[in-house]
């Protein structure tokens, strides 16, 4: 497996008489590797452990060969992507960026420097100067991640990092995601839609329940969803337009209405997605968003809770 990026044995957390993870065992190693698993599954308690917020309840973690909790040393090596939209209104993004900086012990001409250079590299530089009450969800998310790249972290922990973000945002924050890993940096993101863990990576960790119920490459369960259609709803203000472009690739079986745009049934998702990808940056159609209705993990889990015996 070559560096080992986490190592985790028999992992629990409790709340109370409520287990938020159970008795997780799990290995990985360098580069991208995708955090799989629905509302309730254990991905943010686990993250949380990883990041040192919390402290597990019963078995042993650790995180780059230390152990997370209580570890201001290790915290400086992680740069963290929280999941919530919660954030200080009256600072300006600069100012948010800023606080991390010189927190870690940068110089004020120092933190300046690395927050124009991560602005830059995120796409924000327009924007960091505006107060934060005035960035729209997208614009939090994308600050967000530029917040956990400041400083090169060695480790990248982003929890539903892409969520609310337009398409163009998505594609540029999945290359800074690759950039990073090919520059050597470890990254675990959480999601909860299948197709974003494709897109990045076949490093594949589910949780369900609180507990692991796969580890491992995508390809090998995600082929088992690709037999039947995939209802995938795009929001638009140009549905007419798009409808008709979306109807040229030989995936789409067929398009319906929907109050804020339209639903497509697809075929073959892996195909498609990079294809439409591409279609939007060449074409820019007016699509604000797109997501699977129906992928589902709950299939994917069906899966493999049926391979399980459970």
């Amino acid at each position: 497996m070559g560096e080992v990026t986490l190592e985790a044995e028999r992992l629990t957390k409790w709340y109370g008489n409520i287990i938020g993870i159970n008795d997780v065992n799990m290995r990985i190693g360098g580069g991208i590797h995708g955090l799989l698993g629905v509302n309730g599954s254990g991905k943010s308690t686990l993250i949380k452990i990883i990041t040192g917020m919390m402290r597990q309840s019963k078995g042993s973690i650790r995180v780059l060969g230390e152990e997370p909790w209580d570890n201001p040393r290790l915290r400086r090596r992680i740069g963290y992507c929280p999941e919530g939209p919660s954030m200080y209104d009256e600072l300006t993004g600069e100012e948010f960026l800023l606080r991390k900086a010189l927190y870690h012990g940068l110089s004020m001409s120092e933190a300046l420097a690395e927050v124009k250079r991560i602005a830059e590299e995120v796409e924000l530089t327009d924007f960091v100067a505006r107060k934060l009450k005035g960035y729209s969800r997208g614009m939090r998310q994308r600050l967000k991640f530029a917040n956990a790249l400041l400083l090169d972290p060695e480790l990248l922990v982003l929890d539903e990092p892409l969520n609310g973000t337009d398409p163009f945002a998505r594609l540029r924050m999945m290359e800074v995601i690759r950039e990073r890993a090919r520059g050597g940096a470890h990254v675990l993101f959480s999601s909860h839609i299948l197709f974003e863990v494709e897109e990045l990576t076949e490093n594949v960790i589910v949780l369900h329940k609180g507990t692991l119920l796969a580890e491992g490459r995508i390809w090998e369960i995600r082929a088992l969803m690709d037999k039947v259609p995939l209802k995938i709803f795009f929001r638009t203000d140009q549905p007419y337009e798009l409808s008709e472009a979306l109807l040229a690739f030989q995936e789409v079986e067929g398009i319906f209405k929907h109050p804020s745009g339209v639903v497509a049934h697809v075929r073959r998702p892996l195909e498609f997605y990079p294809k439409f990808q591409r279609y939007i940056l060449e074409e820019r159609p007016g699509v604000e968003e797109f997501y699977p209705l129906d992928e589902s993990l709950e299939n994917l889990f069906s899966y493999l809770l049926k391979g399980a015996g459970t």
